[in-house]
């Protein structure tokens, strides 16, 4: 797996954890409430890092660099 490998499976693992209808079902309430969540492309960051940005509800922005060690 590589860092663009690793930067999309940890997109859709935000996606589930942070969406209302599947916290709905299993009776938990979302401790973030993220509005997108991009990878560094789509976001046109000037980076050759791969890695997330995440926007949260209340315009909280967060970039996560992935970086592989082994």
């Amino acid at each position: 797996m590589n860092e663009e490998e690793f930067a999309n499976e940890l997109k859709d693992i935000i996606d589930l954890a942070t969406d209302a209808d599947v916290m709905e079902e299993i009776d938990v309430e979302p401790v973030l409430q993220v509005v997108s969540i991009r990878s560094f492309d789509e976001a046109a960051l000037l980076t050759s890092d791969k890695g997330l940005v995440i926007r949260l509800k209340d315009g909280q922005e967060f970039q996560v660099t992935i970086k592989r060690s082994r």
